[in-house]
């Protein structure tokens, strides 16, 4: 890609920003397309498009002043985008029929069942009265299973677990999903013995690496710590490799270009199941930031225009701690003040403006010369966050309560 020709990145939230960070490393100025004119992307880039897939003559004024667009997220308006990008020269990485197949979990489903690719056994609601179906699919899933949107859930969001005893909650659940017109699936629970996350980049030109294999851990269905590489920490080298071949199937399959994430279940037998697959920078590999020698971002952008990859190369003892809003608190960033890390320690701050309940508003990086000093690590970002939560509800006292 030559300097004048811009990238262009839909949305502004902190992985636009970090995409941002990356592009201006490269000597790329990226433009921003976001709703909001004070979004985490325009602390880094001052060319930011304003406006929303509502409107599509700011979103096709955008795509003609750009010359490739990556994605922040793939929760873009499939139609809306295709429509607005109809002649123009804008190529899209990975593309818009591949997005397509990507954000939607049930066509993630049958994708991996096409490439035999094991993950949990499901069964698509199709239209039929709710509340048979819940109890059929309790009989299916031995009376315990995964409800799950299959567009726009995150986060926790869009996820219920069913059980004989949650029926008339999950009537709710399935009700709100029909409000949106999401469309519903059931999958049978998976008793994992942990929860893993790969992220790996394929070029344009057909290269394809990976990072290593790392643990993932969960709040209330958001990532809170990553660490690894997996392998150090007793996880067999032949899931890793299961996840690796897996990965690069994926992406040569269905053209998934530049870097993207799968969620794994490893299963109490020492099966390596997938949860889900996001075609984009993703929260499992921010520790790159400080703990490997490409970042995921900049090999995102290497991958995207078709230049060598990075190395995926990592430290031999990485962590990250996400910066999770207190339950209890909502707030202007301004009135409370940030972590104070250590030196060893690398703090990302996102800047989105407000403090809301359980939103992620930076994550914390560290790394250390052996896998022997993980526990250690830990406890450090974990003290960490413990005091800058404290120190919120101090500065703040009862008047965010």
């Amino acid at each position: 890609m030559r300097f004048q020709e811009r990238i262009g990145i839909l949305g502004g939230g902190q992985l636009g920003r970090m995409l941002a960070e990356a592009a201006a490393r490269l000597g790329l100025c990226p433009v921003i397309f976001s709703s909001e004119p004070d979004c985490p992307a325009s602390k880094i880039s001052s060319n930011i498009v304003v406006g929303d897939f509502e409107e599509p003559q700011k979103l096709e004024n955008f795509l003609e002043n750009t010359a490739a667009v990556i994605y922040e997220n793939e929760f873009i308006p499939y139609e809306v985008v295709k429509k607005a990008a109809f002649k123009k020269k804008t190529a899209f990485i990975p593309s818009l029929d591949t997005l397509f197949i990507f954000q939607d979990k049930l066509r993630q489903k049958e994708l991996l069942d096409k490439l035999k690719i094991p993950t949990a056994p499901y069964e698509k609601l199709i239209q039929q009265d709710l509340s048979e179906w819940l109890s059929r699919v309790l009989q299916k899933f031995n009376g315990n299973a995964i409800l799950k949107w299959a567009q726009l859930g995150y986060d926790g969001k869009g996820i219920f677990h069913l059980t004989p005893q949650s029926k008339e909650k999950a009537l709710e659940f399935c009700k709100r999903a029909e409000i949106k017109k999401i469309p519903l699936y059931a999958e049978a629970y998976v008793p994992f013995k942990r929860e893993l996350a790969l992220v790996a980049c394929y070029s344009t030109k057909g290269k394809f690496s990976a990072y290593p294999l790392v643990i993932s851990k969960q709040e209330k269905g958001i990532c809170k710590t990553v660490y690894g590489p997996a392998v150090s920490l007793d996880v067999p080298e032949t899931l890793q490799k299961k996840a690796f071949h897996y990965a690069k199937l994926t992406a040569e399959s269905s053209q998934l270009f530049g870097v993207f994430a799968i969620e794994f279940f490893e299963t109490p037998s020492g099966e390596l199941w997938v949860n889900e697959i996001a075609p984009r920078v993703h929260n499992s590999g921010h520790y790159t930031l400080m703990g490997a020698q490409t970042s995921q971002f900049e090999n995102h952008l290497r991958a995207a225009l078709g230049i060598p990859l990075g190395s995926t190369e990592t430290a031999p003892a990485f962590a990250m701690q996400n910066l999770i809003g207190p339950p209890e608190i909502s707030c202007d960033e301004q009135q409370v003040s940030l972590p104070l890390p250590p030196p060893s320690v690398q703090l990302y701050w996102y800047g989105k403006g407000k403090i809301l309940p359980w939103r992620k508003l930076g994550h914390l990086n560290s790394i250390r010369v052996h896998p022997s000093q993980m526990d250690e690590m830990l406890q450090e970002l974990s003290q960490i966050d413990e005091r800058w939560m404290n120190q919120i509800r101090m500065e703040l006292g009862a008047a965010c309560l």
